[in-house]
């Protein structure tokens, strides 16, 4: 798995060197032709090279000394596309520029809305009122039917897909619903937690974490979770309080 940091290098990297290679040959054909094309042409290649040289100097430093970068054919093509819309905007930089960067907004404005109605706040609390053979939290009741001693609250995951650049929180968490065993599909099928094609898009991957529950000692009893998603790992305290 590529790591979020080569991938956002790279991206801007791309970017970056498609703009500074349409800024140069079109400096390069006006000097040709014998016309003026200013000096910012020359420098602005001067600028993005030097991103680029930013950009991998960053991923170079960073990178575990283990780590084989290798491309696949759908990677060459979302960097070859970055590429050359990277040359598109320095050939059309009053137009592209304005249009790139308002549409850029409105798409992470658009993300941020889904992101936190879909998944709420980065840290949270969940109230569970556990029984016998019942679990009910969140609107999701949970009956036990099998012997198992084990009650568990699932909580998926996301993280955030990285080939979007998206200035947003990484990882996402939310409560999918519960368990008696330690099941990837379980939360899936207790709360009908799936995502849709837009949350498939934007959600690079899921990883599904499980809150053990203690069994009740008495008739019934209330607990109050708080989790949250820290260093991409989900932290949790699980109280009682009835």
């Amino acid at each position: 798995m590529i790591p979020a940091l080569l991938i956002t290098c790279t991206a801007v990297g791309s970017i970056c060197g498609g703009a500074a290679a349409a800024s140069f040959f079109i400096a390069l054909g006006a000097r040709i032709s014998g016309r003026s094309c200013g000096r910012h042409r020359f420098a602005s290649v001067c600028l993005l090279l030097s991103a680029v040289v930013v950009c991998a100097a960053v991923s170079v430093i960073t990178l575990p000394a283990e780590f084989q970068f290798t491309l696949s054919g759908s990677w060459r093509v979302y960097y070859g596309a970055l590429f050359a819309f990277g040359a598109v905007l320095s050939c059309f930089y009053r137009i592209a520029v304005p249009l790139a960067a308002s549409a850029y907004v409105v798409f992470a404005l658009v993300c941020l809305l889904f992101l936190y109605s879909r998944f709420g706040a980065p840290r949270q609390e969940l109230k569970v009122a556990v029984s016998a053979d019942v679990l009910a939290a969140g609107g999701v009741t949970f009956r036990m039917e099998s012997e198992s001693p084990y009650r568990y609250a699932v909580v998926n995951v996301y993280t955030l897909n990285p080939a979007l650049l998206l200035p947003l929180r990484r990882t996402w968490c939310r409560f999918a619903g519960f368990s008696d065993v330690r099941d990837f599909g379980a939360g899936d099928e207790s709360s009908g937690d799936s995502r849709s094609g837009f949350g498939n898009l934007l959600c690079a991957d899921k990883v599904t974490y499980y809150i053990e529950i203690p069994v009740a000692d008495v008739a019934s009893a209330l607990y109050v979770v708080t989790y949250g998603v820290s260093g991409g790992e989900l932290t949790y305290s699980l109280n009682r309080v009835l």
